[in-house]
């Protein structure tokens, strides 16, 4: 055995160790929605194990152990729905018949308990090894395919509900980030198996989808850790809205008004803009506003028009250097006073508005 593969080995050891760790706390965790926790430990579980059966493959084991290959059957089936589930959570505040999307992983589960029950009393396999090995990956890779695509429309029909810029958008950036990462392992799963099971062309990617796998373990984990789902404190809020008259069907539909208005008209440059001012232009009760800005921003209305000055005031800085007079910007785009604006602006962007400029501005 060389010393390279004795490594590669060790490594991929130590990354399972974590991501059961991993998955662990982000069960446990305190201040994370149990349902989103759960929905991102079965995925960070998931990859552990799936990890750990190309370290197997690799040393041989999964060659001569039956049980070995049949507990993999269903696992893969749960990486799909888990992730799937966290980002309709994360995206709709809520997720749906998540039961319904178990029934592979379920079924596959029953089948390989039977095939090893027979094989116990017979020592032989009532399906061929091969046979189901191409039928089952091909479901895997159809499975990850599918979740895959869903969740990247997920994520992007959030994104274009709410607008870049403001501050829940950087979480849900994050999210995107690892609903990319799973696309790619999506491909992958996919030109593995076509290339060495359909058209038996040896390539080898199992070394890919091991690295691919160590980095979802990570992103996920660390969308966990970092809280970027409902908190129990969120809940809160969202409760108060249990007995809300707003139908789901229309909640989109006044939100995207909502922010056309925002957008097309830019009544946030007034100082002293109003909530009362908002419903008098869109009709919409005060009550609504407030409800929706919690749904899709988690904000305030305050937080939610001081977000669009800041994002004015980011594009009058980024076109001037550093000759231009800052003091007058927060003015320009609302503010009442420049602490309010320096507050705002770096409370948002994480820079006071010299600095950003400083940034932006070429050496």
């Amino acid at each position: 055995m060389k010393l390279e593969f004795i490594i590669w080995t060790l490594f991929f050891l130590i990354i399972a160790g974590q991501g059961f760790l991993l998955a662990y706390l982000l069960v446990s965790r305190p201040n994370l929605d149990k349902r989103s926790g759960c929905s991102l430990a079965a995925s960070v579980l998931a990859f552990t194990i799936m990890l750990l059966f190309w370290v197997g493959f690799w040393n041989g084991i999964s060659n001569h152990n039956i049980l070995y290959n049949l507990l993999f059957y269903p696992i893969p089936f749960l990486l799909g729905p888990s992730f799937y589930d966290y980002v309709t959570k994360i995206t709709n505040g809520h997720s749906k018949r998540f039961s319904f999307h178990l029934i592979p992983s379920s079924i596959t589960l029953v089948y390989s308990t039977a095939v090893f029950i027979y094989w116990i009393i017979t020592d032989t396999l009532f399906i061929e090894k091969d046979i189901s090995d191409f039928f089952i990956y091909q479901l895997h890779t159809i499975s990850f395919v599918a979740y895959s695509i869903a969740s990247f429309k997920a994520i992007q029909k959030k994104l274009n509900t709410i607008q870049l810029g403001l501050p829940d958008d950087f979480s849900l950036k994050l999210v995107r980030i690892s609903v990319f990462l799973f696309g790619l392992f999506a491909i992958f799963s996919f030109t593995n198996f076509f290339f060495n099971r359909v058209l038996e062309i040896a390539i080898f990617m199992d070394l890919g989808l091991a690295v691919l796998s160590c980095v979802l373990i990570y992103s996920i984990g660390h969308l966990g850790l970092k809280q970027i789902t409902i908190s129990s404190t969120d809940k809160k809020n969202i409760g108060q809205y249990s007995k809300s008259s707003l139908k789901q069907e229309n909640t989109d539909n006044l939100m995207n008004a909502m922010v056309s208005y925002m957008e097309e008209e830019k009544p946030y440059l007034q100082c002293n803009y109003r909530i009362d001012d908002l419903v008098n232009a869109t009709q919409i009760p005060s009550h609504h506003i407030s409800e929706l800005l919690n749904k899709y921003y988690n904000q305030n209305f305050s937080e939610f028009t001081n977000s669009y000055r800041v994002k004015e005031a980011i594009k009058i800085l980024s076109v001037h250097d550093t000759s231009y007079k800052i003091s007058s910007v927060g003015y320009d785009v609302g503010f009442n006073s420049d602490t309010t604006f320096y507050a705002w602006f770096k409370r948002i962007t994480g820079l006071s508005p010299r600095r950003y400029q400083q940034k932006k501005t070429p050496i």
